[in-house]
Order: structure tokens, then C-alpha cells, then sequence
């Protein structure tokens, strides 16, 4: 007595026994900024089960992974991956910058950013960041996805408006940068000699950005008390 096996039985009823499955090549690539991973069978399969990670493979994911865009690949399906500001707020993946850290900048013209704020930047962010200045006190670090919304806000203003003008000129005389490995990001030279600081400075956390000044700068802010109609303003702020 013999046991016919499913590809027997398929046989005998005439259909047709299940095909392989191919997994189609990796797509091409060009620049620096994109990279291919690609996950075995099993992995795949893990990933496309029902109610898994990548049941819905053809799902754009965009994920912080530090400034590059990476493409991953699970099964026949190609997910792209970076930054979002509207995904990380989407997965409250944000938070806010506070608190204040004594930093320095070196002879190159290179901020090192305070450990505990560089993580959070990069965790929230990514490594890129728009640096400008709107007072000629203080430096501001901005997230690079946080100044592009900021920048879409005054863009959608009439093109003519006097001082929206006068705004997006002040403003990109700033620079856009990167974070490097050791968490240095360099200041461009203009905005070092125009705000005047340079050596041991003073990095706080600014809601959505990091404010940059001069110790001494940020000892007489100290020692300045608010007005009785300043805390007014704030005291009607809260109700």
C-alpha cells in the first residue's frame, strides 16, 4: 500500500503543480545616497505573513537612518527608507530640544554638539540641519525636515510681501550642513563673524532647534529680569 503524494494527486486531476517562487533582480542604482539590502526567503516570508511586519510590502516606510536613503527589498516589493518629518510625527517618534550644554567651537569653524542632543537629532531627525541666524546674538540649528516646513509656510505667502522677502534673504545667508561622525557640523564663516562668536559657547535646546550664543550672552540673559508686562503676556499665555 502506497500513500500518493500531493504532487501525484495534483497530477492525477490534471492541475497544474505550484511554480517556484523567483524573486525578480535588485533594481539598479546610481549616486552615493542609495543602497540595496536584500532579506533570505525565509526572512521574507516572515515579513509578508498576515497580519507581520511587511504585510503591506507595497507600503512606502520612511524611517531615520542617519542622511542617507536606503532601499530595502522584501520579496518582489521595494520599500524606501529616510526621513519624514510627517512619519516621525505620524509614529510620535518626536520630541522637543531643552535644556542647556557648554560646547565649543573649534579653529575650522566646527560646533561640537552636546552628546545628549546630538542623539536626539539624529533618533528624531536625522544628521542634517539648516543653520541661520535672526538675531545678531545667537546662532540657530535647525532640523533639516523641520526647516523645510517652516521654509513651505512663508513660501506659500505672496512672493512679493516686503517682508517675507526680507525673511528668506536673512535667513539663507545660513547653510545647509551635515552632522559628521563625531558630531561636529561646521558653521559657516559668515554667520561666525557676523554673530561674533567663536571658542567655548553655549548650546539650548529651543523647542524644534538648538539656540547657539556666546557664554557671556547667555550669562547677561541670566541676570535680565522679565517685566511685569512680559509676565502678564505669559501669565495670559497659559489660559
Amino acid at each position: 500500500m502506497w500513500e500518493t503524494t500531493k504532487l501525484e494527486k495534483l497530477k492525477l486531476l490534471g492541475l497544474p503543480s505550484a511554480s517556484p517562487i523567483v524573486y525578480p533582480p535588485p533594481p539598479a542604482t546610481t549616486g552615493s545616497n542609495a543602497s540595496i539590502r536584500r532579506h533570505s526567503p525565509q526572512e521574507n516570508t516572515r515579513r509578508t505573513q498576515p497580519g507581520g511586519p511587511r504585510a503591506a510590502a507595497e507600503d512606502l516606510t520612511w524611517k531615520p537612518y542617519g542622511s542617507k536613503m536606503e532601499v530595502d527589498k522584501s520579496g518582489a516589493k521595494w520599500t524606501k527608507v529616510g526621513h519624514s518629518l510627517w512619519q516621525a510625527r505620524m509614529n510620535g517618534a518626536t520630541g522637543f530640544f531643552r535644556g542647556s550644554f557648554q560646547a565649543s567651537i573649534d579653529d575650522k569653524g566646527r560646533l561640537k554638539l552636546p552628546a545628549r542632543l546630538r542623539e536626539q537629532l539624529a533618533q528624531w531627525y536625522g544628521n542634517q540641519v539648516f543653520i541661520t541666524s535672526f538675531d545678531p546674538s545667537e546662532l540657530r540649528v535647525y532640523p533639516l525636515p523641520v526647516w523645510e516646513e517652516f521654509e513651505r509656510r512663508f513660501l506659500s505667502q505672496p512672493s512679493l510681501n516686503p517682508l517675507v522677502q526680507r525673511l528668506m534673504e536673512h535667513a539663507n545667508y545660513g547653510q545647509e550642513e551635515e552632522v559628521d561622525s563625531q558630531g561636529r557640523v561646521l558653521i559657516p564663516a559668515l554667520l561666525r563673524e557676523a554673530v561674533g562668536i567663536n571658542g567655548e559657547v553655549v548650546v539650548s535646546g529651543r523647542g524644534k532647534f538648538f539656540g547657539v550664543v556666546a557664554r557671556e550672552r547667555a550669562r547677561a540673559e541670566l541676570t535680565r529680569a522679565f517685566t511685569p508686562e512680559e509676565l502678564q503676556q505669559l501669565a495670559a499665555l497659559e489660559q
